[in-house]
């Protein structure tokens, strides 16, 4: 496809357009619940920490994790309810990664890059 000058003014334009609405917040219809109410239980959210607790750059071994492990684990970090319990998946987690890594050769951090449970309740 060549571009021609009728044609460059028309596709500067699209594109133009198309990087505005991509730019654009969600917002919610005539006040109703905005784009917090549909995000997912480990996500933002009133009350809520800032961001999921799972994840490539929250979960250590993520990268040596099959897709169906990732999805068990992303579930039971948002079935934890309380401070504990979600301390007990994560270390769990990381043990089962630890094992993995030095089976592979591969150097796991010595320290969580934060406390991903840090939202939660605690009893």
């Amino acid at each position: 496809m060549s571009i021609t000058r009728r044609t460059a003014p028309l596709l500067a334009a699209l594109a133009l357009l198309s990087m505005g609405a991509l730019a654009q917040p969600a917002s919610a219809p005539m006040g109703g619940p905005g784009p917090a109410a549909s995000m997912p239980r480990g996500g933002m959210g009133p009350g809520r920490m800032m961001g999921p607790r799972y994840g490539n750059g929250v979960t250590p071994g993520w990268t040596m994790m099959k897709p169906d492990e990732r999805l068990a684990h992303r579930k039971a970090m948002g079935e934890a309810k309380t401070y504990d319990e979600c301390v007990a998946v994560r270390d769990k987690h990381r043990e089962a990664m630890q094992a993995r890594a030095k089976e592979r050769g591969v150097t796991m951090p010595a320290a969580p890059r934060r406390d991903v449970c840090a939202g939660l309740p605690k009893p």
